[in-house]
C-alpha cells in the first residue's frame, strides 16, 4: 500500500533544473555529517549525558530531533549510523517514543516510521562517490550490514513504540504516528505475535470514530484491519 505518514508530503520528481534527485541530495549533504561525526552532537542535545550539566530547552531538543531526521532521511548508512557508539541511535529513538513532551515523541514516531519505510529502498546508481566509500570503509572494519527494520526489532525500539502507544493519553497525532509506523513494521515482521496482539487490542477499541479521529480511515483503515487480521 502507499499510504504515507501524516506529514509526509507526497514525492514529486526532480525538477528538469535541478541536477540532483532527491534521494541523491540527501546521501550528499549526509555525507558530510557523517564524515565530521556531528551524529553524536544530535543525539547529545536529544539526551544529554548523566554527568552532562547541560540541560537544553524542550525548544532546543525538538530542532535537535528534527535535524535527527534530516540526517537519516534516504540515507544509505542509517543502520549503521543509528548502531554507531553503542547503538546511541537506537536508544534515544526507544526513549524518544515515551518522551513526556509531546512534541518530541510525536517527532521519534514519525521519524521509525519514515526509517522503516525506506528500510527496502535501492541507492544503486544514486550514491555519491564519498558514500560509496564509507560504505565499503564500514564494510570492511567489520559493521553490521543489518536492514533498519531487523535492526530496530533487535534493539527494541518497536517494543518501546508499543508501549509508548499503549500509555498514551488522548495525543491523537502521536498515536497516529505510532500506529501507522507499527503497521508498515509488522509488515515487514518487525513485531513480535505479541506487539501485533497488543496493538490490534488497541486498534480495535478506538472503533470506527477513534480510528477516524486519528486521521485513519477509508483506505488507511482497510490496510490496517488487513495488517492485524
Amino acid at each position: 500500500a502507499n499510504w504515507r505518514m501524516k506529514g509526509e508530503e507526497s514525492p514529486q520528481p526532480p525538477s528538469p533544473s535541478t541536477p540532483l534527485s532527491s534521494t541523491l541530495f540527501y546521501a550528499a549533504a549526509n555525507t558530510q555529517l557523517y564524515v565530521f561525526n556531528a551524529l553524536p552532537a544530535i543525539l547529545s542535545t536529544i539526551y544529554p549525558s548523566a554527568e552532562s550539566s547541560s540541560k537544553p530547552y524542550t525548544s532546543t531538543r525538538a530542532k535537535a530531533t528534527y535535524a535527527l531526521s534530516s540526517a537519516l532521511k534516504h540515507w544509505p548508512l542509517a543502520a549503521a549510523a543509528l548502531a554507531s557508539n553503542d547503538s546511541q541511535g537506537h536508544a534515544v529513538l526507544a526513549r524518544g517514543v515515551v518522551d513526556p513532551e509531546p512534541v518530541i515523541r510525536r517527532k521519534m514516531a514519525f521519524l521509525i516510521g519514515t526509517l522503516t519505510m525506506q528500510s527496502d529502498e535501492k541507492y544503486e546508481g544514486e550514491i555519491p562517490g564519498e558514500v560509496i566509500n564509507l560504505v565499503e570503509e564500514h564494510t570492511k572494519s567489520g559493521g553490521r550490514s543489518e536492514d533498519l527494520v531487523s535492526a530496530l526489532k533487535r534493539e527494541g525500539v518497536y517494543s518501546a513504540l508499543v508501549k509508548g502507544l499503549k500509555e498514551s493519553s488522548d495525543d491523537i497525532e502521536f498515536e497516529e504516528n505510532a500506529l501507522r509506523a507499527l503497521a508498515k513494521a509488522a509488515e515487514k515482521d518487525g513485531l513480535t505475535h505479541e506487539e501485533k496482539h497488543d496493538v490490534k487490542t488497541l486498534w480495535h477499541s478506538w472503533g470506527p470514530q477513534g480510528q477516524e479521529e486519528r486521521g485513519l480511515q477509508g483506505e488507511d483503515a482497510s490496510h490496517i484491519h488487513k495488517v492485524f487480521a
